[in-house]
C-alpha cells in the first residue's frame, strides 16, 4: 500500500525452490515513487548462486558502465538509468517476450547475481 510518504510498496515472496536443500524463499519488494522504482531482493535459506533478472521491452538496450553495477537503457522515450548494491558484476542476456500465444519477441534482461543474501536495484528516470 502507498505511506505517508507517497510511496507505493508492494511485497511478494515464492518458495517454489522450498523442496531443495537449503530450503530457500525469494522475497522481492518494490517501492515505486515520482522519479525511481527500487526493487530490494531477499534470498532466505542456503544457496550458491542466486541471480536477479529484469526484463525490459522490445527495442530496449540495456547498457552497462564500467563499475559493472550501474548503468542506462537506451530507446527509452525518458532518461532511464539503473544501480545495483549487493550485485557481482551485471550481466546482459538475450531474453523474449510473448505478447500473445505462440508469438515472441527479442528482448534484453539485465542479470544482477547476488553477492549475498540481498540486491538493493534502483531504476531511476526522469
Amino acid at each position: 500500500g502507498r505511506d505517508e510518504a507517497g510511496v507505493l510498496r508492494v511485497e511478494a515472496a515464492h518458495d517454489g525452490y522450498w523442496r531443495l536443500p537449503g530450503r530457500v524463499v525469494h522475497r522481492r519488494r518494490w517501492e515505486l515513487r515520482p522519479q525511481g522504482l527500487r526493487v530490494i531482493d531477499t534470498v532466505e535459506g542456503r544457496f550458491r548462486e542466486a541471480i536477479a533478472r529484469f526484463r525490459f521491452a522490445p527495442g530496449l538496450a540495456v547498457r552497462i558502465t564500467d563499475e559493472r553495477a550501474s548503468g542506462g537503457v537506451a530507446g527509452a522515450p525518458i532518461s532511464l538509468r539503473w544501480r545495483a548494491h549487493g550485485a557481482r558484476e551485471a550481466v546482459v542476456e538475450a531474453g523474449a517476450w510473448h505478447p500473445r500465444f505462440g508469438a515472441a519477441e527479442s528482448v534484453e534482461v539485465l542479470a544482477l547475481p547476488l553477492a549475498a543474501s540481498v540486491l538493493e536495484t534502483t531504476f531511476s528516470w526522469g
